[in-house]
Protein backbone atom coordinates (compact mmCIF):
# COMPACT_ATOMS: atom_id res chain seq x y z
CA UNK A 1 0.00 0.00 0.00
CA UNK A 2 2.84 2.40 0.77
CA UNK A 3 4.32 1.89 -2.70
CA UNK A 4 1.00 2.75 -4.33
CA UNK A 5 0.73 5.89 -2.22
CA UNK A 6 4.28 6.91 -3.12
CA UNK A 7 3.64 6.33 -6.81
CA UNK A 8 0.42 8.35 -6.60
CA UNK A 9 2.24 11.21 -4.87
CA UNK A 10 5.06 11.19 -7.44
CA UNK A 11 2.56 11.17 -10.32
CA UNK A 12 0.56 13.99 -8.71
CA UNK A 13 3.59 16.23 -8.22
CA UNK A 14 4.96 15.49 -11.69
CA UNK A 15 1.58 16.28 -13.24
CA UNK A 16 1.22 19.44 -11.13
CA UNK A 17 4.70 20.55 -12.15
CA UNK A 18 3.97 19.87 -15.82
CA UNK A 19 0.67 21.76 -15.62
CA UNK A 20 2.38 24.72 -13.93
CA UNK A 21 5.07 24.78 -16.65
CA UNK A 22 2.44 24.58 -19.39
CA UNK A 23 0.44 27.36 -17.76
CA UNK A 24 3.57 29.51 -17.33
CA UNK A 25 4.47 28.95 -21.00
CA UNK A 26 0.94 29.91 -22.10
CA UNK A 27 1.04 33.13 -20.03
CA UNK A 28 4.52 33.92 -21.35
CA UNK A 29 3.40 33.44 -24.97
CA UNK A 30 0.32 35.59 -24.36
CA UNK A 31 2.51 38.35 -22.96
CA UNK A 32 4.94 38.12 -25.89
CA UNK A 33 2.02 38.24 -28.35
CA UNK A 34 0.72 41.38 -26.63
CA UNK A 35 4.19 42.93 -26.82
CA UNK A 36 4.46 42.12 -30.53
CA UNK A 37 1.13 43.84 -31.20
CA UNK A 38 2.12 46.91 -29.23
CA UNK A 39 5.66 47.31 -30.57
CA UNK A 40 4.42 49.16 -33.66
CA UNK A 41 3.40 52.09 -31.44
CA UNK A 42 7.06 52.61 -30.53
CA UNK A 43 8.63 52.15 -33.95
CA UNK A 44 9.13 54.63 -36.77
CA UNK A 45 9.88 53.09 -40.15
CA UNK A 46 11.64 55.05 -42.91
CA UNK A 47 9.31 57.54 -44.62
CA UNK A 48 9.83 56.09 -48.08
CA UNK A 49 8.92 52.57 -46.94
CA UNK A 50 5.36 51.37 -47.18
CA UNK A 51 4.30 47.80 -47.01
CA UNK A 52 0.76 46.76 -47.77
CA UNK A 53 0.63 43.02 -47.63
CA UNK A 54 -3.12 42.56 -47.75
CA UNK A 55 -6.32 44.34 -48.63
CA UNK A 56 -7.48 44.84 -45.04
CA UNK A 57 -5.89 48.30 -44.92
CA UNK A 58 -3.51 47.11 -42.25
CA UNK A 59 -0.72 49.56 -41.76
CA UNK A 60 1.52 47.13 -39.89
CA UNK A 61 2.25 43.59 -41.04
CA UNK A 62 3.66 41.13 -38.51
CA UNK A 63 5.16 37.95 -39.94
CA UNK A 64 5.77 34.91 -37.77
CA UNK A 65 8.67 32.98 -39.29
CA UNK A 66 9.06 29.33 -38.31
CA UNK A 67 7.05 27.29 -35.82
CA UNK A 68 4.35 29.62 -34.48
CA UNK A 69 4.27 29.77 -30.67
CA UNK A 70 1.32 32.19 -30.86
CA UNK A 71 -1.07 30.23 -33.09
CA UNK A 72 -3.58 29.66 -30.29
CA UNK A 73 -3.44 33.37 -29.44
CA UNK A 74 -3.53 35.05 -32.86
CA UNK A 75 -5.49 32.41 -34.73
CA UNK A 76 -4.95 32.19 -38.48
CA UNK A 77 -4.00 35.51 -40.16
CA UNK A 78 -5.63 37.50 -37.38
CA UNK A 79 -5.47 41.14 -36.47
CA UNK A 80 -3.93 42.27 -33.19
CA UNK A 81 -5.63 44.45 -30.66
CA UNK A 82 -3.69 47.67 -30.13
CA UNK A 83 -4.40 50.87 -28.27
CA UNK A 84 -2.98 52.98 -31.09
CA UNK A 85 -4.51 53.79 -34.45
CA UNK A 86 -2.33 51.15 -36.09
CA UNK A 87 -4.09 48.14 -37.53
CA UNK A 88 -1.79 45.16 -37.10
CA UNK A 89 -2.27 42.01 -39.16
CA UNK A 90 -0.43 38.77 -38.40
CA UNK A 91 0.85 36.42 -41.11
CA UNK A 92 2.77 33.18 -40.97
CA UNK A 93 5.65 32.59 -43.33
CA UNK A 94 8.40 30.04 -43.74
CA UNK A 95 9.92 31.16 -47.02
CA UNK A 96 12.76 33.67 -47.07
CA UNK A 97 11.80 34.80 -50.56
CA UNK A 98 8.36 36.01 -49.42
CA UNK A 99 9.54 38.13 -46.50
CA UNK A 100 9.54 41.24 -48.65
CA UNK A 101 6.58 42.88 -46.99
CA UNK A 102 6.75 42.56 -43.24
CA UNK A 103 7.08 45.53 -40.93
CA UNK A 104 7.86 43.28 -37.99
CA UNK A 105 9.40 39.84 -38.34
CA UNK A 106 9.15 37.50 -35.35
CA UNK A 107 11.70 34.71 -35.80
CA UNK A 108 10.70 31.59 -33.93
CA UNK A 109 13.12 29.52 -31.86
CA UNK A 110 12.72 26.77 -34.45
CA UNK A 111 14.81 28.92 -36.82
CA UNK A 112 17.85 29.26 -34.54
CA UNK A 113 19.75 26.89 -36.85
CA UNK A 114 19.47 29.35 -39.76
CA UNK A 115 19.21 32.64 -37.90
CA UNK A 116 22.11 34.31 -39.73
CA UNK A 117 20.54 33.46 -43.10
CA UNK A 118 17.16 34.87 -42.01
CA UNK A 119 18.74 38.06 -40.62
CA UNK A 120 20.74 38.51 -43.81
CA UNK A 121 17.52 38.26 -45.87
CA UNK A 122 15.75 40.68 -43.51
CA UNK A 123 18.60 43.18 -43.80
CA UNK A 124 17.48 44.07 -47.34
CA UNK A 125 14.16 45.48 -46.10
CA UNK A 126 13.53 47.90 -43.23
CA UNK A 127 11.73 45.41 -41.00
CA UNK A 128 11.98 45.18 -37.24
CA UNK A 129 13.38 41.78 -36.26
CA UNK A 130 12.13 40.27 -33.00
CA UNK A 131 12.76 36.89 -31.37
CA UNK A 132 13.02 34.96 -28.15
CA UNK A 133 16.06 33.04 -29.39
CA UNK A 134 18.74 33.28 -26.72
CA UNK A 135 21.43 35.77 -27.78
CA UNK A 136 19.30 37.07 -30.68
CA UNK A 137 20.21 40.71 -30.10
CA UNK A 138 23.92 39.94 -29.84
CA UNK A 139 23.72 38.01 -33.12
CA UNK A 140 22.31 40.99 -35.05
CA UNK A 141 18.58 40.93 -34.23
CA UNK A 142 16.87 44.10 -33.05
CA UNK A 143 14.57 43.13 -30.17
CA UNK A 144 15.01 40.06 -28.00
CA UNK A 145 12.47 38.75 -25.51
CA UNK A 146 14.08 36.92 -22.61
CA UNK A 147 12.99 35.55 -19.25
CA UNK A 148 14.22 37.00 -16.01
CA UNK A 149 12.67 35.01 -13.20
CA UNK A 150 8.95 34.87 -13.95
CA UNK A 151 9.05 38.03 -16.10
CA UNK A 152 9.51 38.56 -19.82
CA UNK A 153 12.02 41.34 -20.50
CA UNK A 154 13.12 43.18 -23.64
CA UNK A 155 16.68 43.69 -24.86
CA UNK A 156 17.26 46.08 -27.77
CA UNK A 157 19.99 46.29 -30.38
CA UNK A 158 19.40 49.94 -31.31
CA UNK A 159 22.35 50.00 -33.71
CA UNK A 160 20.89 47.15 -35.81
CA UNK A 161 17.58 49.03 -36.07
CA UNK A 162 19.28 52.29 -37.02
CA UNK A 163 21.26 50.54 -39.79
CA UNK A 164 17.88 49.70 -41.36
CA UNK A 165 16.56 53.24 -40.92
CA UNK A 166 14.22 52.18 -38.10
CA UNK A 167 13.81 54.49 -35.10
CA UNK A 168 12.88 53.01 -31.74
CA UNK A 169 11.15 55.49 -29.45
CA UNK A 170 12.82 56.61 -26.26
CA UNK A 171 9.83 55.25 -24.31
CA UNK A 172 10.54 51.71 -25.49
CA UNK A 173 14.26 52.16 -24.89
CA UNK A 174 13.50 53.19 -21.30
CA UNK A 175 11.22 50.16 -20.79
CA UNK A 176 13.83 47.75 -22.08
CA UNK A 177 16.10 45.86 -19.74
CA UNK A 178 19.19 46.17 -21.96
CA UNK A 179 20.17 48.40 -24.86
CA UNK A 180 23.28 47.71 -26.97
CA UNK A 181 25.28 46.12 -24.16
CA UNK A 182 27.54 43.29 -25.26
CA UNK A 183 26.35 43.56 -28.86
CA UNK A 184 28.59 41.88 -31.38
CA UNK A 185 28.80 42.92 -34.99
CA UNK A 186 26.83 40.46 -37.07
CA UNK A 187 29.16 38.06 -38.84
CA UNK A 188 26.77 36.29 -41.14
Amino acid sequence: MRNITRVAIVIFFNYSSLSAQTLQSAFENQYKADLICKLAQFIEWPENYSCWRNSDNANVSVCIFGTDPFEAIFGHNAACETSSADRVTVFRDNQLATLKCCNLLFISRSEDWRLSTVLRAAEKIPMLTVSDIEGFRRRGGMIEFFSKGADVKIAINKEAAERQGIRISSKLLQLSDRVNDEVESPNY
